[in-house]
């Protein structure tokens, strides 16, 4: 059974040795064959509380007992699994031994040695952006049987553990924290012990993980996308729908545009949105800016729509600050609104129930027009104005259902704007 045992042992290691190097992407800095020594200091102490012992006489008391552990060890890297272009795992065994040294009147000398199976975690190669220090970083645990030759206990033997984690100064030097056990006794030690690692033999080639960050970056910039085109649809459905969203706004003049209040049922939380139109082009297509912001941020959206009426290009601000772009292609186009939808002034006023002269804090609006729409336990209240100077003319609106309440007017009247981009360039 020995020479079965290390014959296996060998041939993994001469596998490791002379096989064939593969390249790949995130590893560690050990190789099948590499030979580590490796020497280590621990304080192992602790205070036991009842009835004690010594020269004869007993008492009951607390009684303090510690010693200095100090690890001379050699490591031998046996295997190197591989999964596909990932090899950050290192399996290995270790020959260790223990010097015991006391640090008070109650302790003795003790010297021990073992054995134990090694596994490591390396993130050599892992490239993660922000975290380049975890290039050097080796996570480990260690199991196996000790015992103590030298021991006021007599001959024992233990399970013994350690488990830390060594941090590579250079490529072959490193320095490391650990907690240790050693069960070869009749109390068994543990602490916490530094370590210091030399490692001898070849050292793999790995070439990082940047370009599966950098892909996945792209991913996450379309995630972002999508995370912006979400925002751009909620506030254009507050200043497109509520705003006037049958409204045809074929006629309203470049450059002019309005700022809406929105509050809730108590009038607490509000928000302002501007919808402003900044330019038309020869194809019969519409430049326009939507903006909103309340008391802690604003956001910009700069969108361009066809004489269809769908949405082609929009352009907003990153949480860098940076100006980004998106282009609708395809099936990606959103049809804001059918043609067929769209009506005039003149059908708004065969829709209304009256007309009012409103009052909202862009000033007085006389004669406008009262539409009133009612479904499904939802009530909706709008005044429009002939004014060809508001994107779907509306003043004032209301909106309550059993659940909630939204109201809103016009704050301001936007001119002067024509050809003002922000976020596009000309």
């Amino acid at each position: 059974m020995k020479k079965l045992t290390l014959s296996a042992l060998l041939l993994m290691l001469i596998t490791g040795l002379y096989g064939e190097e593969r390249a790949i992407g995130w590893g560690s800095y050990y190789m099948p064959g590499n030979i580590i020594p490796e020497a280590a200091l621990s304080y192992e102490g602790y205070s036991y509380h009842g009835w004690h012992y010594n020269d004869g006489k007993s008492y009951y008391g607390t009684r303090h007992y510690g010693q200095l552990g100090l690890y001379p060890a050699a490591e031998v890297m046996l295997w190197k699994p591989y999964f596909g272009e990932y090899a950050p795992l290192d399996i290995g065994v270790e020959a260790i031994g223990r010097f015991g040294i006391p640090l008070s009147r109650y302790e003795s000398f003790s010297m021990g040695a073992g054995a134990q199976a090694s596994f490591h975690l390396g993130f050599r190669g892992f490239d993660f952006p922000g975290a380049e220090y975890l290039d050097r970083i080796d996570f480990f645990v260690k199991m196996g049987l000790g015992c103590d030759f030298v021991n006021e206990d007599g001959f024992k033997l233990g399970f013994i553990s350690q488990t830390g984690v060594n941090y590579f100064i250079t490529e072959q030097f490193a320095l490391g924290l650990s907690y240790r056990y050693w069960g070869a006794n009749s109390y068994g030690r543990n602490g916490v012990a530094i370590q210091a690692r030399y490692r001898l033999g070849r050292t793999g080639k790995v070439r990082g993980m940047g370009k599966t960050w950098d892909g996945l970056n792209t991913s996450l910039s379309g995630i972002k996308d999508m995370s912006y085109l979400a925002q751009f649809y909620a506030y254009f459905g507050y200043a497109a729908y509520t705003g006037g969203y049958y409204y045809d706004s074929s006629s309203i003049k470049e450059g002019c545009g309005g700022i809406w209040r929105y509050e809730d049922e108590e009038g607490k939380e509000a928000f302002f949105i501007e919808r402003t139109l900044l330019k038309r082009d020869d194809q019969g297509g519409q430049w326009w800016l939507l903006k909103y912001y309340n008391k802690e941020e604003e956001v910009l959206f700069e969108y361009y729509i066809t004489r269809d009426n769908a949405l082609k290009i929009l352009y907003y601000r990153d949480e860098k600050g940076q100006i980004r772009s998106y282009e609708f292609k395809g099936d990606e186009e959103l049809v804001v609104i059918n043609s067929s939808d769209v009506v005039d002034y003149e059908e708004m006023e065969k829709q209304s129930s009256s007309r009012e002269d409103v009052q909202v804090h862009a000033g007085l609006f006389r004669d406008c027009l009262h539409v009133v729409r009612s479904r499904n336990g939802e009530s909706q209240d709008f005044w429009y104005s002939d004014d060809k100077t508001i994107p779907g003319g509306l003043i004032k609106f209301h909106y309550f259902d059993d659940d909630d309440e939204l109201k809103g007017e016009l704050y301001d009247k936007v001119q002067g704007k024509q050809d003002n981009f922000t976020l596009k360039t000309k």
